[in-house]
């Protein structure tokens, strides 16, 4: 209950203080007998107490003069009229000194119907409401109407005297339109200033349906403004300094008329439609306010809007909710779009998108109920804080769903991103009608930074939430980050988790890239099915290490089944390390690059990339080849790309090496599409049996110690065993083009081993062409063969060239029908044999040198045994 107290004011004479007497009906003010001792309060100073309810004072066509009145009554209701309602009476304010007072206690409304007269204003004490409903004078006194306290009703601006009659709020007050007044809006001039104290809480309300109030004088002052119900338009060169609380209102404000760069806080209660709408139209400024919350009494649809101008938020917790302590369902709405620009700046706040509500039953229980939080952001955004949180609940209901809309520009330096937490869901992506968008992740300071954690998805309780959407695809993302990970799991529970992360265009640099991961402290017995999706359509994704299903939980038995894919159909995915993650996992896992476009690529110009995956059963990295041809990998320059143990390379598609590193097959390639070689090196070192061919380019290569069943056709260079080492290619059939070389080193009399070969397991499917290049390492004694071909059928086809570097010099070989020969200077004869094959060495030269050697072969041959290819 609201109190106050008779006001009692020094200097007025003790006689001059009469108590109103009547306990019923109506009497005239002017009634002896109607004041205590009989004194008729009507002097200057006087001092008119009303201490009940009901019985009203009328002042009778007459003046009436008194310096306070005071109905001291709890509660009910006190009427001073004039004659029959007729408002032209009058009650004049008069005190020898400082400002007459007019105090209404408790809960208790004293009614005004006369006029109100004097030149020294007045000063409203006490919790109760004095109200001038259904008054129509403009009240004639003059001076300042200071509200200390309670509330004052006015049905006009002529409620408050004269036009240059200041406000000034001493002690939390209202001025509050009636209900049901005849005007519906009423309009504040210029000429009347409004000074709220500091401390003082001013609150303005429309309490009718329909009712608006403008304000087109100055509000200054170091106190607090609360505007309430309805619309209002502020119009004045507002320069007070507290904070600001809307409450389901509409506010306009003028061009050059801004609210405090105080707190801002938009406040819903209730369930009336009228009740769970605010607006603010900035009127083209550039607010600033030092922080902005939201707070929810009701259950029902909640949207707050700004539009107009710019907004921006330099301190506090931006917290955006939806639903109330008990609620059963609640939807909050934060639309931003009418501004051209929005920032949130608070390095060590956070700025959260939460379903804060509480369902009745409390938070352990899973509840029935929905709660949605949706923020629309600005044209362009920038946010700075410690903490981004998009998707989190106190409770569990049935859906528990945030999202946060993008807009044109977006930036976010922060040290954490977090979509999707505990016991709630959450989304981001670009707003519908937005083209060409960009947003830019980055640590605290900006810049450079990284972020420290960006999760898309995060399971930190056991139920059904913790899912996380990020989708880009309608813009561009840029982000630094250190750990990305889609689909964290921390908790001991076996609720299933979903995290998908989208994107078309841009770059994302992560020194990590998890693709579920599960990390519980103390140990789990849970069996999560945790599913993580990345779909990359263009763009770059940069990663040192790209995890596909990790488990950290050390303690207990705890078994995910890890659903993890990477959709790459554009852009480039570049890394040093692609791999299955460690710990135990169950045996229906699935890790998957879904590759339909797009290139992989090794991280950058020092460092290789290596893709595996982890022995057992749902251990294995698959790359699924599928769409309209092969899928491009592109190693850098003197870079290699290892496509290693426990892989399988599958699918409908084929692969491209498109770089001048190398790229190495050791894994299962089960792939059915052609197999192409435009530049650098394929080198493979395990079995190819189903593409549907191979292609070698001039200027790239193939080597390896693998099988090749597919019909190949080499118009680049053809180099069996593995960098810096021999061995033998098997192949189904070759086709040398003349473009082609054949580069085999020999080292010793091993074959595969310590020196190359190349067998042809088809009938008669060696086609010879172009140069054969040798390289010694050794001197071999006489009558020493070398299989360098392993023949089935007849080959057809010659070698234009044969030469030879290395421990026997330079040599240039003749050829005779298919027979090359060249004499070495230490009196051994070199001979090649097409149709068998076989090089062998034997003491009595045949052919005599001729020829000029070709020494740029020779060198190719030394370089490729000296580096990798």
């Amino acid at each position: 209950m609201l109190v106050a107290a008779v006001v009692s004011h020094a200097g007025v004479p003790a006689q001059a203080q009469s108590t109103w007497l009547p306990t019923s009906g109506t009497t005239a003010w002017v009634t002896g007998t109607a004041w205590s001792n009989g004194s008729i309060p009507n002097s200057t100073g006087a001092l008119a107490v009303f201490p009940t309810a009901g019985p009203n004072a009328s002042v009778l066509s007459s003046t009436v003069t008194t310096g306070t009145i005071s109905y001291t009554a709890a509660s009910g209701n006190l009427v001073l009229s004039g004659s029959n309602g007729v408002t032209t009476d009058v009650i004049t304010l008069a005190t020898a000194s400082g400002s007459p007072t007019i105090n209404v206690n408790g809960s208790a409304q004293l009614y005004f119907y006369t006029d109100l007269a004097g030149t020294q204003g007045y000063t409203k004490t006490g919790s109760g409401v004095l109200i001038f409903r259904y008054n129509t004078d403009n009240l004639t006194y003059t001076g300042t109407t200071t509200l200390g306290g309670g509330s004052v009703q006015i049905n006009q601006d002529g409620s408050l005297g004269n036009v240059n009659n200041p406000i000034l709020v001493s002690a939390n007050s209202a001025l509050q339109s009636i209900s049901g007044n005849q005007q519906g809006t009423i309009t504040l001039p210029s000429t009347r200033t409004i000074t709220i104290n500091s401390g003082v809480t001013f609150t303005l309300q429309n309490s009718g349906t329909g009712n608006s109030t403008i304000v087109n004088g100055p509000i200054t002052g170091a106190g607090n403004l609360t505007l309430v119900s309805n619309s209002f338009g502020l119009n004045g060169a507002n320069t007070y300094a507290g904070n600001t609380t809307i409450r389901s209102a509409t506010v306009s404000l003028g061009a050059s008329s801004p609210l405090s760069s105080g707190a801002l806080t938009l406040n819903s209660a209730g369930a009336a439609a009228n009740q769970l709408s605010t607006l603010v139209d900035l009127g083209g400024q550039s607010q600033s306010v030092s922080s902005l919350a939201m707070t929810i009494g009701g259950s029902n649809q909640v949207t707050n809007t700004f539009r107009n101008g710019s907004l921006s938020v330099t301190g506090g917790n931006m917290l955006v909710g939806s639903g109330s302590t008990g609620a059963v369902t609640g939807t909050t709405t934060l639309d931003l779009r009418g501004l051209s620009s929005f920032s949130y700046t608070n390095a060590s706040g956070t700025f959260a998108v939460n379903t804060t509500g509480t369902l009745a039953g409390g938070a352990s229980v899973v509840k029935g109920g929905t709660f949605a939080t949706v923020v629309s952001t600005a044209t362009t955004n920038a946010v700075t804080a410690a903490h981004v949180q998009i998707g989190n609940s106190t409770d569990g209901p049935n859906l528990s769903q945030s999202t946060l809309g993008l807009g044109q520009t977006n930036t976010y330096n922060t040290g954490t991103l977090t979509i999707g937490a505990y016991r709630g869901n959450g989304t981001v992506s670009y707003l519908a009608g937005v083209s060409g968008g960009s947003l830019v992740l980055r640590g605290v300071s900006g810049g450079s930074s990284r972020v420290d954690n960006v999760y898309v998805g995060f399971k930190s309780g056991g139920d059904n939430f913790g899912n996380g959407v990020l989708d880009v695809s309608a813009g561009s993302i840029d982000a630094m980050v250190d750990s990305f990970v889609v689909g964290r799991y921390f908790a001991n529970a076996s609720n299933a988790q979903t995290g998908t992360f989208t994107m078309g265009s841009g770059t994302v640099n992560a020194t990590t890239l998890g693709l579920g991961i599960v990390l519980v402290p103390s140990g789990s017995a849970g069996t999560p099915a945790i599913t993580s999706v990345v779909n990359q359509s263009g763009g770059l994704v940069k990663a040192s290490t790209v995890v596909f299903g990790s488990n950290g939980a050390t303690l207990g038995t705890n078994l995910p089944t890890f659903t993890s894919t990477y959709n790459l159909s554009g852009g480039t995915l570049a890394a040093a390390t692609i791999a299955a993650g460690s710990g135990p996992f169950n045996g229906s896992s699935n890790r998957r690059i879904v590759w339909t476009g797009g290139v992989i690529q090794n991280y950058d110009s020092l460092t290789d990339l290596a893709i595996t995956g982890t022995s057992g059963s749902g251990g294995s990295l698959t790359l699924a080849l599928s769409g309209a041809g092969p899928q491009t990998f592109a190693p850098t320059t003197g870079r290699q790309i290892t496509v290693g143990s426990n892989t399988v390379i599958s699918g409908t598609g084929g692969i491209v090496v498109g770089g001048p590193g190398a790229v190495v097959l050791t894994g299962s390639a089960l792939y059915a599409g052609a197999t192409v070689v435009n530049s650098g090196s394929l080198i493979v070192d395990t079995s190819l049996p189903n593409s549907s061919s191979v292609t070698v380019a001039l200027g790239a290569t193939l080597g390896g110690v693998g099988t090749i069943a597919a019909p190949i056709s080499m118009a680049g260079v053809v180099a069996p065993g593995d960098a810096g080492a021999y061995g033998a290619l098997t192949v189904g059939s070759l086709n040398l083009a003349s473009s082609s070389i054949t580069l085999l080193g020999i080292g010793g009399t091993s074959r595969g081993t310590s020196y190359d070969a190349i067998d042809v397991t088809q009938a008669s499917s060696l086609t010879y062409g172009g140069g054969l290049s040798l390289s010694f390492n050794d001197i071999f004694t006489d009558n020493t063969s070398f299989g360098l071909f392993g023949v089935n059928g007849t080959p057809s086809g010659s070698y234009a060239s044969v030469t030879a570097s290395g421990s026997y010099g330079l040599l240039t070989f003749s050829n005779a029908g298919g027979v090359w020969t060249a004499s070495a200077g230490n009196g051994q004869t070199l001979t090649f044999t097409e149709s068998t094959g076989t090089l062998s060495i034997i003491p009595e030269p045949t052919l005599v040198l001729s020829g000029v050697m070709t020494v740029g072969l020779a060198g190719l041959l030394i370089a490729r045994r000296r580096t990798s290819v």
